[in-house]
């Protein structure tokens, strides 16, 4: 249900730049996509692509993608990254936040 919300997201030529557990909600059978504060249109970018506020998204640190932290571009590809940080997450066991955030790095 994760991955069908993200790709109605992108279907709706949206990026949504801040895919992480704490924006991933549960209601019964369930799961939903939230907090579209930084959320912006890909028509945007076309527009306007030399927009500070777009390339240089902001987002949450270990689930930023590569690109977005080396060369400041934000995509749909970057939100396909932080869905596979988020996959990773939900699939490996971490004893401690220490370990996550060197695995992350």
């Amino acid at each position: 249900q994760i991955v069908a919300g993200l790709c109605h997201v992108h279907g709706q030529n949206v990026i949504h730049r801040d895919l992480k557990p704490e924006n991933i909600f549960l209601e019964e059978d369930h799961v939903y996509l939230g907090d579209f504060g930084l959320a912006k249109s890909i028509a945007e970018h076309i527009l306007s692509p030399t927009s500070y506020d777009f390339f240089f998204a902001p987002g949450t640190y270990l689930y930023l993608a590569p690109e977005i932290l080396n060369e400041g571009v934000c995509t749909t590809k970057s939100d396909i990254y932080s869905l596979g940080v988020l996959m990773f997450e939900l699939f490996y066991k971490f004893d401690t936040a220490m370990e996550r955030a060197v695995v992350s790095l």
